[in-house]
This record gives C-alpha cells, structure tokens and sequence, in this order.
C-alpha cells in the first residue's frame, strides 16, 4: 500500500484501496452470517448502510485496525468451512497487523483443541509462531531490543481525553495500574466462566474428562454457531473490561453485534434498540460522562444476555 499511494503521497489510492476492503469486509461477514444461520438477512443488509463511525474508520481515517479485523473474518470463515491450518495463517497475519486479536486467543484455543486434539493443535500453534517469528525477522535483524519492546508493551498509557470508555473514570484512576490490574482480573474470570457455561458445562462431567477429550484427537461436535459465538462473545468480555477503547476500536466487534444480539433472549425491538444505543455511544464526540456510562451499560445488557441463553448443547439434550 505504501508503494501504491507513491509513498503515501496519493491519499485517493488508499481511500480507494479501503473501499475495496470494506465491501470484501462486509461480504465475508455476510458469509459468516449466512453460515451461522442466525440473522434475518434484512438486517445484515441494515447493518451494512447504518454505521457512520465505521465508514469513517474504513474510508476516511485510513486506520490498520480493519485490515487486522478483514484478516481476522477470513479465518473465521475458515474455520467455519473446517479449513483449520488456512485459519490459523489468516488469524496469525491478522494478529501481525494489530494485537487486538489476541482477544480471541482463548476461544481459538478451545476451538482448535477440542476439534483437532492436543497434537495437531499444537502443530496449528507451532505454525503461527513461526509466521509471527517470520514476519519480525527484518525488525529482530535490525533493532531486536526496540522491537520486542514496542510490540510487546502492555504497559503502555492511554491518553485520557481519548477514551470511549473510561470517560466517567477520574484521570487519576484511569492511568493507575491497580485500575488496570482489576480490569485484567475481571476480564480473566468473566473469560473463564463464558467458556465453562457456553461449552464446558454440558459436555464434560469432570477436568479429568475434558483433558482427556482434548488429548484424545478431540472429539467435540461444533455447529458453526457455536464456533462463531465462543469467538465473538469472548471478543465482547475483551473489549468490555479493555483499558481504553479509542473510536477506531469499534471496527473490533462492530460486524459481530448482531450475531451476538441474536443470541440473547431479547425481543427483536430490544435487540434493535440496543444495537442503536452502543452506535449512539461511539458517534458522540467527544466522549461524556453519559457515553460511557452507556456504553457500558449495553456491554453489560448484552453480556447478561448471552449468559441467560443456554448453550446449543444443553438445548438439544432437552429435546
């Protein structure tokens, strides 16, 4: 792209390039959509023409976060297709352009598992490592201290008056690390207790036994749904206790909202409204106190939701 755009110079060759990309962008997540079989296809058709912020992420402020989430939806529709090596190179390029996949590191660990058992999963692994290990060599060569410094630095502060999220939080609490360190503890357990509700608990009898199954070549059946929804719900606990999340983020979990609001018990209209809500809350500028309040609030409403849904599995075992 830098060669493209003459070095940067030629901004209307990129623009035209993130065009391209964001009608890619929507077709693949159409695809996933389908394949999950869980949305009307009117709404995906709605979702596609609503987001002001998102055409703006896309087209106007040139941003690697879509690239990074494009890579991401092209693996999930991998694995969807049960193309697991093709996923995990795609879910491993995605991670090189932003660390924010790394979100969906414990679903796709779960996933990869208990569908392709302990050995080839950690051939899966071992393969995107050395595409991680692959792609850092020019920088490793170069300036590897500098390097492995920047890309692995979690402590990094955000600027306060940028923030979606934390806008009621004083600034004081904002950049002190216990707030961080509490935010990484809930994010850990809400993490834990998802996947033990929406996959471990009607499955397994026993640790001993869900060890067991994923040393044993992983024997676990998951329908598409399930797949996507172990992903994108994880993605949402992620986003909801991150440190920050800045206007380009929305493109993190934007594309998977409706998915996700489709498996909560809600009527059609509190799904709808709650849709309208969070996109209200990105597109106030700059952030309030009430925004992010709000914000949160709809995290915590469609959180709530997904927890009250029994899993797939437990609903067929009742039948």
């Amino acid at each position: 792209l830098y060669y493209l755009t003459n070095h940067g110079r030629n901004i209307f060759v990129a623009q035209l390039f993130f065009t391209i990309l964001y009608l890619c962008n929507l077709i693949i997540v159409f695809f996933i959509n389908i394949r999950s079989g869980q949305i009307p296809s009117i709404f995906l058709i709605f979702m596609s023409c609503t987001s002001y912020r998102i055409h703006s992420i896309f087209l106007l402020r040139l941003f690697n976060d879509p690239i990074a989430m494009f890579l991401f939806y092209i693996a999930l529709l991998c694995w969807v297709y049960r193309q697991w090596t093709a996923g995990i190179v795609l879910y491993s390029l995605a991670l090189s352009v932003k660390m924010n996949i790394l979100l969906f590191s414990p679903a796709v660990a779960v996933i990869c598992l208990y569908k392709r058992g302990l050995q080839d999963s950690c051939r899966l692994f071992a393969l995107a490592f050395l595409i991680q290990v692959t792609l850092a060599i020019p920088f490793l060569h170069t300036n590897p201290l500098g390097y492995l410094r920047s890309a692995f630095n979690f402590g990094r502060v955000f600027d306060h008056r940028w923030t979606v999220n934390w806008r009621f939080v004083p600034e004081e609490v904002f950049t002190h690390k216990c707030f961080h360190c509490i935010l990484l503890l809930f994010h850990i357990i809400l993490v834990f207790y998802f996947l033990y509700i929406k996959f471990f608990r009607s499955r397994f009898t026993s640790i001993r036994n869900a060890v067991m199954v994923a040393v044993d070549n992983g024997t676990v059946h998951l329908k598409n749904q399930e797949i996507v929804l172990l992903l994108a719900g994880i993605n949402l606990i992620g986003i909801s206790f991150s440190r920050s999340l800045h206007y380009q983020f929305y493109v993190w979990y934007y594309h998977l909202l409706p998915f996700l609001s489709w498996q909560t018990p809600y009527s059609t209209t509190s799904k709808l409204t709650l849709l309208g809500i969070i996109e209200m809350c990105w597109n106030v500028y700059p952030s309030t106190l009430w925004s992010s309040l709000l914000l949160h609030f709809c995290h915590a409403i469609l959180l709530v939701g997904l927890f009250l849904q029994p899993d797939l599995n437990s609903k067929k075992k009742s039948t």
